[in-house]
């Protein structure tokens, strides 16, 4: 929306400079999908545990249908939206600290989700086979694997905590 605003900054300038808001929005967006991606992960992995014979666990356990079917879209979206962050122009309403640490949590975002897609392909793989969707708690590939990608996860989740805390609009 703003970049379809002939009139940005210029009615916004206060906010811009105060707020940040077009720093803000790019870094935002890219955050939303890498949210979205994980309550995916979870409600997929959730589905087929519900299925799972060997699962005697609890069962009200959240679903996300409007999630689930996105992971690798997801993905995808925090690629193509960090990038747009990461090379989105320094403006003179810029607050040079400000651009700075937004390119960097978009950099980890973007890294995080490059390392994440090729395990979420092998995810979904695995999931379409009947010798570990039919059953998912005996299935040690899937767990192998999903270990590996909560550990990327946890990383970046680490890694971006420790940017906020000199920056601390990020956690925002």
């Amino acid at each position: 929306m703003i970049d379809l605003d002939p009139d940005y900054p210029r009615k916004y300038r206060i906010y811009e400079s105060e707020e940040q808001m077009e720093l803000a929005a790019h870094y935002k967006v890219t955050q939303l999908y890498i949210d979205k991606f994980a309550y995916g992960v979870q409600g997929l992995y959730n589905q087929h545990l519900l299925a799972s014979p060997s699962y005697e666990g609890e069962r009200d356990l959240k679903t996300y249908p409007e999630y689930s079917s996105y992971t690798r879209d997801s993905l995808k979206k925090v690629i193509e939206f960090s990038n747009r962050c990461i090379h989105l122009p320094e403006k003179p309403y810029f607050r040079g600290d400000y651009h700075t640490n937004y390119k960097n949590a978009c950099r980890l975002l973007k890294d995080t989700a490059e390392k994440l897609l090729p395990l979420e392909e092998k995810r979904l793989d695995l999931l379409g086979l009947e010798s570990c969707a039919g059953d998912l708690p005996t299935c040690a590939e899937y767990e192998e694997l999903d270990k590996k990608a909560i550990s990327i996860y946890k990383q970046f989740q680490s890694e971006l905590w420790d940017m906020a805390e000199s920056a601390p609009y990020l956690a925002n």
